[in-house]
C-alpha cells in the first residue's frame, strides 16, 4: 500500500512537475532570504564580538564633568563585578595637515581597554608621536612619517605638545564604524569629525585637566557572554551601571564640593592678592604725590639757586669791575705820585748841583779873597750873601731832602698797599669765582639729580598705571571668577555612565542586525505568500483536475483523510526539497551576497554563521503553512461523496461572471478570443505567475536599494543631517529654554535649527591669572545643533 502511495505521488509530481517545482523554488527562497540574511546579521555580531573581545572594548564608559580623580577609580576598583577600570582623556581639537585643517577627535590610547589593531608603524610613545585611525588617515592622505600641527586656542591648551609624528595608523574597536566622509560630531567647529587620533595618556597636560581624568573605561569578567549583543549582557551591564551610578553619586558631591573649595580658596586668594594691589597703588599714588611735592620744592630751590647764582654773578662783575677801577685809580695816583717824586728827585738834584757849585764857587771865593783886605769887602760882602744863600739852598735841600724822603716812604707805603690791594683784589675775586663756580655746580647737580627725580617718577608713574591696568584686569578676570564659581556651586552633576549599548559601532551593529532582521522576515513573508499562493493554486488545480480519480478512490473505499494525507505528502516532499535547497541558498549564496554588503561599514572579516535551530523552526513553520494551504485546497472537493465526484457537477460550474465575460469577449477576434480563454480556463496559474513574478521583482528591488542605500546612510547621516555651523548648549531645567533659544536662533536668520537632547558632557578650560590656573567644567545637557 506504502509503494503504491509512493508511485501514485510521483506520478502526481511528475505530471504537475511545473507546479511542483514552482512550489520547490518559493520555498527555498523563502528559507533562503530569512535564513540567509539572519545569518548574515548573527555573523556580523560573531564578527564584531570577537573583535570587540580581541582588543577588550570595555563594558562602562564614565563621563564626569569635573574630572574622576585616582580615589575615584580605586573606589570604582573596588566594586564586585568591576575586574579592570582605565582612566583617559579626550579633546576636540583643529589638527593642520599641509594645508588643509581638521576636525580631530584625540584621546589616550588604551594600555588594557580599547587596545589598538595595528595596521601600520609602531604605537605612539612620546610626547610628540600620535597615531591615526587608518581608513580616515588613508581618505585623507596622510601616512606614518607624517607630521601634524594641532592648532592650539588661548587657554585650552589641553596637550603638551603641538607638533607631532604619525607613527601608527590603527584600528580600535571602540570606532568599528567605518564613515564615509565623517567619524561622529564634535562640538566645536561645523561639527564633522575628520580624524579619529590618539596619543599617549602622559601628552594630556595634567594642569589644563585638574589633576582628573575625563573619561574611565570598566570592564568586567562577569560580562563575558557567548552573545555579547544578547538582553542578557544588557539586563548583567544595566545592573553594573547601577552600581557604579550609586557610587557616582555620592563620588561626584565629593568632588564637586572639592572643586568648590578649591575654587573658592583661590578666589579668596585672589580677593587678598587684589586688595594687596589695591593697597599698593594706594601707597604708589601717595609716593608719587610725595615724589612731585620734593620735586616741586627741588625745582623752587634751584629757581631760587638760579636767581641767587645770576645776582652773584652780577655783584662778581660789578666788584670785580669796581675793584679793579680803585686799583687802576691808585696805580695812576701811584704812578702821579712817582712822577711827582721823580721831579722833585730831579730838582732835588738841580738843587744839590747849584749848592755844590755854589759851595765851590764859595771855597773858590774863600780862597781868593782874603778876610783881611779890605779891597775884598765887597767879595766879602758877596761871600757872605753867598753863604747865607747857601746856607738857605742847604736848609731848603734838607726840606726838599726830608720832604722826598717822605714822599719816598709814602710812595713806598703807597705801592705795598696797591700791592696788597692787588692781592686782595685777587684773593677776592678768586674767592668769588670759586664761590660762582660751586654753585654753578651745585645747581647744575640739583638739575641733574631734579631730572633723574622727574624721569624716575615717569618710570613710578607709567609703572602705576601700567599696575592700575592689570588689577583692573584681574579685577575684571576675577569678578568673572566669582560668576564662574557660583556657576560651578550651582552646576552639580552625577556621573555619566554609558554602557557599550551607547557606543556608535555597537548601536549601528546592533542597527543594522535589526534592518536586516526585518528586512528577512519582510521578505520572507513576500516569498512565504507567493508560495502559498502557489501551493494553493496548484493543489487546487491538481484536486480539480483530479476530480474523476479522487472519486473512483473514494468509490473504491478510500477514506477522504486518506486521500487528504496523499495529497499533503505532495506538499511535504516540495516543501521538504525547497527548505533543503533554500538552508544550502542561504548559506553559500545569500550569506556571500548580504554579509560583504554589512561588513562593508565595519572594520571586521565576518565568515559564514549558520545555526541549525533556526533553519528547523523556519522549515517547520513553512512546512505547516504551505500543508494548510494544501489543505484548504482539497477541503472542498473532498468533502463531497463519490457520485458527486464522478460527474461533471463540479468541473463543469460556470459562474456568471464567466459567461458575461465569454459574451463579451465573443465580440473580440478569433486570436484574442483564444488568449482570454486560455487565461480564463487556467486563471490560477495564471495568477499565481502574476504573483511570482511580483515577489520576483520585489526581491530584486530589496537587493538593489539594500546594497545602494545601507552603506551610504551613515555617510549621510553625518554629512547632511548632523552637520552644523554652530552648537549652543542650554539648561532644559528651566522652562521654555528650548522654545527661546530656537527663536532666537531664529531671529538671527540661521537656516535651520535641530534641538538635539543627549547625556553626553562637555568641558572647557578657563584660566584666571590672579588665580593661576582654575579649571571650569561647562555642561551641554542639552545642544542645539545650528546650521
Amino acid at each position: 500500500m506504502k509503494r503504491a502511495r509512493l508511485i501514485d505521488l510521483l506520478t502526481t509530481i511528475r505530471s504537475t512537475i511545473v507546479s511542483f517545482v514552482s512550489i520547490v523554488i518559493f520555498v527555498a527562497l523563502a528559507v533562503a532570504v530569512f535564513l540567509g540574511i539572519g545569518w548574515s546579521g548573527e555573523a556580523l555580531k560573531h564578527a564584531a564580538q570577537e573583535e570587540f573581545n580581541s582588543n577588550s572594548l570595555y563594558d562602562l564608559e564614565i563621563e564626569f564633568p569635573y574630572g574622576l580623580t585616582e580615589s575615584d577609580i580605586d573606589a570604582l576598583r573596588s566594586l564586585e563585578g568591576v575586574t579592570d577600570v582605565e582612566a583617559g582623556q579626550v579633546a576636540y581639537q583643529f589638527v593642520k595637515h599641509g594645508d588643509t585643517t581638521y576636525l580631530t577627535r584625540i584621546a589616550s590610547c588604551g594600555e588594557r581597554i580599547d587596545t589598538f589593531t595595528l595596521v601600520s608603524g609602531s604605537l605612539p610613545t612620546g610626547d610628540k608621536e600620535i597615531a591615526l585611525e587608518a581608513h580616515a588617515a588613508a581618505q585623507r592622505g596622510i601616512s606614518v612619517g607624517d607630521t601634524v600641527h594641532v592648532q592650539v586656542e588661548e587657554d585650552k591648551g589641553y596637550l603638551r605638545e603641538s607638533d607631532f609624528t604619525v607613527t601608527a595608523l590603527v584600528e580600535c574597536p571602540a570606532e568599528i564604524s567605518i564613515m564615509s566622509t565623517t567619524w561622529g560630531s564634535a562640538p566645536i567647529g561645523d561639527g564633522s569629525i575628520d580624524l579619529l587620533a590618539w596619543v599617549p595618556y602622559e601628552a594630556f597636560s595634567s594642569d589644563a585637566y585638574h589633576d582628573g581624568s575625563t573619561v574611565v573605561k570598566v570592564r568586567s569578567n562577569a560580562l563575558r557572554m557567548d552573545n555579547e549583543f544578547s538582553e542578557d549582557y544588557t539586563t548583567a551591564s544595566k545592573e553594573l551601571q547601577t552600581q557604579v551610578e550609586e557610587l557616582g553619586s555620592r563620588l561626584a558631591k565629593d568632588r564637586h564640593q572639592s572643586l568648590v573649595d578649591e575654587g573658592q580658596s583661590k578666589v579668596d586668594e585672589g580677593q587678598r592678592a587684589l586688595d594687596d594691589g589695591y593697597a599698593k597703588i594706594a601707597e604708589g599714588e601717595q609716593a608719587i604725590a610725595d615724589a612731585e611735592a620734593q620735586l616741586a620744592s627741588g625745582q623752587q630751590r634751584i629757581s631760587s639757586g638760579e636767581a641767587q647764582l645770576v645776582s652773584a654773578k652780577s655783584l662778581y662783575a660789578a666788584k670785580k669791575s669796581s675793584g679793579r677801577a680803585e686799583l687802576d685809580e691808585a696805580a695812576e695816583k701811584l704812578d702821579a705820585g712817582w712822577g711827582e717824586y721823580e721831579k722833585k728827585a730831579g730838582e732835588l738834584d738841580e738843587a744839590f748841583e747849584a749848592r755844590d757849585a755854589l759851595a765851590a764857587l764859595v771855597e773858590s771865593m774863600e780862597e781868593e779873597i782874603d778876610s783881611s783886605d779890605p779891597d775884598y769887602q765887597e767879595e766879602l760882602i758877596e761871600l757872605a750873601a753867598m753863604k747865607e744863600q747857601l746856607a738857605a739852598m742847604d736848609e731848603g735841600i734838607d726840606e726838599a731832602s726830608s720832604q722826598l724822603d717822605a714822599a719816598l716812604l709814602e710812595l713806598e707805603e703807597g705801592e705795598q698797599q696797591y700791592q696788597a690791594g692787588e692781592e686782595e683784589y685777587a684773593s677776592q675775586i678768586a674767592a668769588a669765582q670759586s664761590k660762582i663756580d660751586s654753585s654753578t655746580a651745585q645747581l647744575e647737580s640739583g638739575r641733574s639729580e631734579l631730572a633723574s627725580g622727574q624721569a624716575e617718577l615717569d618710570q613710578k608713574k607709567a609703572e602705576l598705571e601700567d599696575a592700575k591696568s592689570q588689577v583692573a584686569e584681574k579685577d575684571a578676570e576675577l569678578s568673572s571668577a566669582k560668576e564662574k564659581l557660583q556657576d560651578l556651586k550651582d552646576a552639580e552633576y552625577d556621573w555619566v555612565v554609558l554602557t557599550r549599548s551607547a557606543n556608535g559601532g555597537v548601536i549601528s551593529i546592533r542597527e543594522y542586525v535589526d534592518i536586516v532582521g526585518r528586512l528577512r522576515i519582510s521578505m520572507a513573508l513576500l516569498f512565504v505568500f507567493v508560495g502559498l499562493f502557489v501551493c494553493y493554486s496548484a493543489i487546487s488545480r491538481l484536486v480539480l483536475e483530479t476530480t474523476r480519480q479522487i472519486g473512483v478512490k473514494k468509490a473504491m473505499g478510500m477514506t477522504s483523510r486518506e486521500i487528504t494525507m496523499m495529497i499533503l505528502m505532495y506538499a511535504v516532499f516540495s516543501v521538504a526539497i525547497g527548505i533543503t535547497l533554500g538552508i544550502v541558498l542561504a548559506a553559500f549564496v545569500v550569506e556571500e551576497i548580504v554579509l560583504p554588503t554589512l561588513t562593508s561599514t565595519f572594520y571586521v572579516t565576518a565568515e559564514r554563521w549558520w545555526s541549525p535551530w533556526g533553519a528547523t523552526l523556519f522549515g517547520l513553520g513553512e512546512l505547516l503553512l504551505i500543508v494548510f494551504s494544501a489543505w484548504a485546497a482539497c477541503r472542498f472537493v473532498l468533502k463531497h461523496d463519490a457520485v458527486h465526484l464522478l460527474n461533471d457537477s463540479l468541473t463543469s460550474r460556470t459562474s456568471r461572471l464567466s459567461i458575461l465575460l465569454r459574451h463579451v469577449v465573443g465580440k473580440l477576434p478569433i486570436y484574442t478570443q483564444i488568449s482570454v480563454n486560455n487565461l480564463l480556463h487556467d486563471s490560477r496559474r495564471v495568477l499565481g505567475t502574476i504573483v511570482g513574478v511580483a515577489g520576483c521583482t520585489a526581491l530584486v528591488v530589496c537587493a538593489v536599494t539594500l546594497n545602494n542605500d545601507v552603506g551610504a546612510g551613515i555617510g549621510i547621516q553625518y554629512r547632511d543631517i548632523y552637520h552644523f555651523n554652530e552648537i549652543v548648549t542650554l539648561d532644559t531645567s528651566k522652562d521654555n529654554a528650548v522654545q527661546d533659544i530656537q527663536r532666537q536662533v531664529n531671529d538671527c536668520g540661521c537656516d535651520t535649527s535641530v534641538p538635539v537632547f543627549r547625556r553626553a558632557l562637555l568641558f572647557r578650560c578657563l584660566m584666571v591669572r590672579p588665580l593661576r590656573q582654575t579649571l571650569w567644567f561647562q555642561p551641554s545637557l542639552s545642544p542645539l545643533a545650528v546650521r
